[in-house]
């Protein structure tokens, strides 16, 4: 393997790993908002608007890492064709 490849797949992995860890940060928040409005300390309203701020957040990272499959992909392919 090339060390260019080498590299391109390092970094994507790590990219890829960045962006699970932000996934996964932000549903642990929405887990602990959903908690704290079934307990009781957090009125509907605020729920809501802090629900939908999370979940416009959670796009994000989702987006940037089918952003980063399609461009991993896209590489290989241009890779294969120069073949």
């Amino acid at each position: 393997m090339r060390k260019d490849e080498l590299s391109e797949k390092a970094e994507y992995s790590a990219n890829t790993e960045v962006l699970r860890n932000d996934t996964a940060q932000l549903s642990g928040k929405l887990q602990r908002l959903l908690d704290s409005y079934l307990d009781g300390d957090v009125e509907r309203e605020l729920y809501q608007d802090k629900r939908a701020e999370i979940l416009g957040q959670k796009r994000r990272p989702e987006e940037k890492n089918r952003a980063n499959d399609a461009r991993r992909f896209d590489v290989g392919r241009t890779d294969e064709n120069m073949a």
